[in-house]
């Protein structure tokens, strides 16, 4: 057997074990009960999520080699979240470009993110603020012209 032929089998054990995988949610309180009013569980293709939060300086290859073997090991993982302003549907914040990450190099088409409704001066509000906010209407901070506001700090929300 040829070397060609060698990574032509595991490509293909490697394709037949991502078409399995899951991404499996981690129950947390401090995220899955965390503000219950204003937040809203959806599963999304990990590159969508990927646009959506800005590029980090650095990524971490060594945590996403370790989320990658912490998938296949079946391991429950945190689900990714986003803060969405309910006037724009523009991200604020977010957490997860690594989960985000590993998922897609493993071929997982869908994460769980979480996504927190904030008010248009930047305090958590219901999530009916937010139902016009669907996954395809969410944009990136600072793709489209906003006034300038003064957000809370996490503390004062």
């Amino acid at each position: 057997m040829t070397l060609e032929d060698m990574r032509r089998e595991l490509r293909k054990k490697y394709e037949k074990l991502s078409r399995n995988l899951k991404f499996k949610v981690k129950e947390t309180p401090g995220l899955t009960k965390y503000k219950p009013y204003a937040q809203k569980l959806v599963w999304i293709p990990p590159g969508r999520f990927l646009e959506l939060a800005p590029e980090p300086g650095i990524w971490s290859e060594d945590h996403i080699r370790y989320l990658k073997d912490a998938i296949l090991r079946g391991e429950e993982l945190e689900p990714l979240w986003i803060d969405v302003f309910s006037d724009t549907c523009q991200v604020w914040r977010h957490e997860g470009r690594h989960r985000a990450r590993a998922a897609m190099e493993l071929g997982i088409e869908k994460v769980p993110v979480i996504i927190y409704c904030l008010s248009p001066q930047g305090g958590f509000t219901d999530y009916s603020e937010c139902e016009s906010c669907d996954t395809e209407r969410l944009k990136r901070w600072g793709t489209n012209p906003v006034e300038e506001r003064r957000l809370p700090l996490d503390g004062d929300v």
